[in-house]
Formats: structure tokens, C-alpha cells, sequence
């Protein structure tokens, strides 16, 4: 079992933990209903040093990594960054990923189920454009702030302005001589920033943050309030929601992953002709449920009588104070506002098909 840089500081602070594609993570802090709300009111902060870190190096990267993915990649420039998907050649995700163009790299942020393969693959094809992959996955550590206050609380630390990054845009920051990437990325619906840095320093960020963070009410967020909030927020996860046996078309959000304008990439005839010509037989949506009962991943959707689907992540939601679930349901039953039912426990639920997220701030970028 693998552990993030920061694990005898969780223990020490009395997070619980669970297996996570091989990782010991940080289950919870005690609270998570606390964790949660600190996210939507403050700010929280978490250790996600376990996802996957690639490095892509060499000149052609740019080039390579746009003829690769999913997503225009080519027209960034270092400091820019995007959503994209990796696939094989019948439209299926290797990985969903986020790119980071840097000054003499890429930064490749990922969940770490594909991180071993994914490098593996690229490496493949990226030595005849002379480009190679590391898997740099240990030697950073990765710390999210997530929340409304997440920005006032990065730039008290840091002295520098950062509500002009877009998302995905990044930064370069140093503490302490090591170096820093800030990246501006919504993990929960909220605003939020990632921050690389050396995995042998991490406890020295999470100690800056957190001691800064007092002010600002920051709490230490554990993966069972970090799941809640992300589902509120419609946001699948790769190896839960989606994988190799999906289109990515099938998938809620998939858009914001895919340029139809790039030209080729592996892959890319099975999205376009989904994307120009037809649509898939399933999709994934968002369920609101009613009662205060929460479905089970697998728990099996009807449409008079009928088995139209299946759940994949579901939660109750402190936000909305009812169950939502995310679901793949047949195109006959996928339309917003049709009404399905949900066996859960040998009961009927009632639920409808509803637009993603479930949950939106009241405070607009």
C-alpha cells in the first residue's frame, strides 16, 4: 500500500484512511459533514498526492500531446492548460486528465488508477516524435484548496494575485527555495487551486497553509466529504463514473473535454461521427431522488417496468438535503425531467432526470 508524504501527519491530526487504487488516503478528519461545509462556506484544504503526475518532455510535446488527446492543445501557450481525455481508437478513455503547458514541460494531472499505463502508451508513440513520458506521480506532492475563500487564502501565503487565473491556467510560485505550480482548477463547485511542489517539503506547505488558514476557518477535507462534494457538483471520476467500457461521448460533461475542430487525434472518428451524425444509447445524468435514502453504486433504474440503467455514484446531499445520484440510463429515458424509479434495498425510490450540477454557488465568477 502507498502512502502520500503527508500520511503521518493525517494520523497525527486523527484522519481515518481507506484504500484508494492502492493509496492509504485520508478517509475523513473526524467530521466530514464539517469538511463539507467548510468547502462551501470557507475554504478546505486537501491532500491529494496520490492522483497521477506525468511529465512530458521534449520539443514536439506540444504538438504530440494535441495529436494525442482530445482537446486543442497546440494553441496553448506555457501558463495555459485543458480538460482532454485520452482514448483508444474506439473512442473508450485511457484517462481523463488535465494538461499544464510549462515553460520546458507538461504536467499531466490525473487519477492514479491509468497513471501506469497512460505513460506507458504515450512512451510508445512519443519516441518517434522524441518526446518521452515520466511518471512523476512520487515526486510531487499535490495540495488542493477548495472553496470560496480559497483564493484570499493562496494569496495571503503566496503575496501574489491570482483571481485573474482562469481555469486551468497555472502559475509558477517558490517557498522555501522549492519550487511551486499553482493551477486553477474547481474540484467541488467552488473556486479552487492545486498546488504541486516537491513531495519531500509537502508537510511545509501543508503547515504554511494551515496555519494561515486559521483565519480563513480552512479545514482539513478527507476523500468522503470531497466525494460528496464533487458528485453536488456533477463532476464523474474516472474508474467510478467512466472508463474503458464508455464512449466518452456517454459521459455527462464530456464536451468540455473535446474540440471538434483539432482534426485527428486516436479516437476521434467514433466522437465526431457520436457528435455530427447520431447519439449513444446511454448517457450519463444526474438523478434527483426523492426520500433520504441514498442508492448504491449498481442499484438498477426502471421506466414502466423497464431496466434502463444503473447508478454509479449517488450520495445525500448536505447542500440540497436529499439524495442525487449520477446514473447511465438509456436514451428512451435520459430526456430532462423524465420520471424513472430506482430499486434500492428491495424499495422503489421515485427520481427524475435533471440537469448537472446539483448544486451551483450563489456567487458567480
Amino acid at each position: 500500500m502507498r502512502r502520500t508524504p503527508l500520511y503521518d501527519l493525517h494520523r497525527f491530526n486523527g484522519a481515518t484512511f481507506l484504500d484508494y487504487s492502492g493509496w492509504e488516503i485520508a478517509r475523513d478528519f473526524g467530521d466530514p459533514l464539517s469538511e463539507h461545509h467548510a468547502v462551501r462556506s470557507d475554504v478546505g484544504i486537501i491532500d491529494l498526492s496520490h492522483e497521477g503526475k506525468l511529465e512530458a518532455l521534449g520539443d514536439e510535446r506540444t504538438n504530440f500531446l494535441h495529436s494525442m488527446c482530445t482537446n486543442e492543445v497546440k494553441s496553448l501557450k506555457p501558463g495555459d492548460g485543458a480538460p482532454a481525455a485520452f482514448l483508444d481508437n474506439k473512442g473508450k478513455p485511457l484517462a481523463l486528465c488535465r494538461i499544464y503547458l510549462l515553460d520546458q514541460s507538461a504536467l499531466i494531472s490525473l487519477d492514479p488508477g491509468p497513471t501506469e499505463k497512460l505513460c506507458q502508451y504515450l512512451n510508445k508513440y512519443g519516441f518517434l516524435s522524441d518526446v518521452e513520458f515520466k511518471d512523476v506521480s512520487e515526486d510531487y506532492a499535490l495540495i488542493s484548496l477548495q472553496g470560496p475563500r480559497s483564493c484570499e487564502l493562496l494569496e495571503a501565503v503566496t503575496g501574489s494575485p491570482l483571481a485573474q487565473l482562469k481555469q486551468y491556467q497555472t502559475r509558477r510560485w517558490e517557498m522555501a527555495g522549492q519550487k511551486a505550480i499553482i493551477a486553477r482548477i474547481s474540484r467541488a463547485g467552488e473556486d479552487g487551486y492545486d498546488i504541486f511542489f516537491p513531495a519531500i517539503e509537502a508537510s511545509r506547505l501543508w503547515g504554511a497553509l494551515t496555519q494561515a488558514g486559521a483565519a480563513f476557518n480552512l479545514k482539513p477535507v478527507g476523500w468522503e466529504a470531497l466525494n460528496i462534494l464533487r458528485v453536488e457538483a456533477g463532476l464523474p471520476l474516472y474508474g467510478v463514473d467512466i472508463d474503458e467500457t464508455h464512449i466518452l461521448s456517454e459521459m455527462a460533461g464530456a464536451e468540455r473535454l473535446i474540440s471538434y475542430d483539432k482534426g485527428c487525434y486516436t479516437g476521434q472518428e467514433v466522437i465526431a461521427r457520436v457528435h455530427f451524425r447520431g447519439e449513444v444509447a446511454r448517457k450519463l445524468v444526474g438523478l434527483d431522488i426523492e426520500g433520504q435514502i441514498a442508492p448504491r453504486p449498481g442499484d438498477r433504474i426502471f421506466k414502466d417496468d423497464r431496466d434502463v440503467g444503473h447508478i454509479t455514484s449517488a450520495v445525500l446531499s448536505p447542500s440540497l438535503g436529499r439524495p442525487v445520484a449520477l446514473a447511465y440510463v438509456h436514451r428512451s429515458a435520459n430526456e430532462l425531467g423524465t420520471e424513472v424509479s430506482i430499486a434500492i434495498s428491495g424499495q422503489s425510490a421515485r427520481a427524475r432526470v435533471v440537469d448537472l450540477p446539483f448544486y451551483r454557488p450563489n456567487k458567480k465568477e
